[in-house]
């Protein structure tokens, strides 16, 4: 390779770079938007659906119990049972919401919940970053695992 070739790669890989860096700012600039906006149900179905790359109607239906959708399910669970969630409804009310669901459903899902957010390193992780784009934090404390809201977080170059 020549130094013409050379010079020409790197300032490719320098481009690229500064574009992959650009976008990491970007993103992390509408994940922290979309946390600083108050947390509603609606909300909190439809990012989940988006994440996961769901549907909606098959998320808040009794009839659909495949794997994906009992998680995301879950998932929602969880996050409007905890006090400092903005919603902290009864386990009734949140089967009730979440499509007719009885609510041992509900109890059962958060413990499962629970469970997989101990033992399953994936699914933490995943968790993790979900909880990240809407402005939220797992943290354990006691044996217990609680929602913690994160701070807005100013972007630095």
């Amino acid at each position: 390779m020549n130094k013409r070739e050379r010079e020409a790669i790197e300032g490719l890989v320098s481009e690229f770079r500064q574009r992959l860096i650009d976008n990491y700012h970007e993103v992390h600039k509408i994940a922290l938007e979309a946390g600083s906006q108050p947390l509603r149900f609606e909300n909190l179905c439809q990012q989940i659906c988006d994440y996961y790359g769901l549907d909606l109607s098959k998320l808040m239906s009794t009839a659909t119990r495949q794997h994906e959708y009992t998680k995301a399910r879950s998932v929602v669970y969880w996050i409007m049972r905890q006090r400092n969630s903005g919603f902290n409804y009864s386990l009734s009310k949140i089967a009730e919401m979440m499509g007719g669901f009885n609510h041992s459903t509900v109890v059962h899902s958060i413990k499962k919940f629970e469970d997989e957010i101990e033992y399953d390193k994936d699914f933490r992780f995943d968790i993790d970053n979900f909880l990240r784009i809407v402005g939220l934090k797992v943290t354990k404390m006691n044996g217990r695992y609680y929602l913690q809201i994160l701070q807005n977080e100013t972007v630095s170059d």
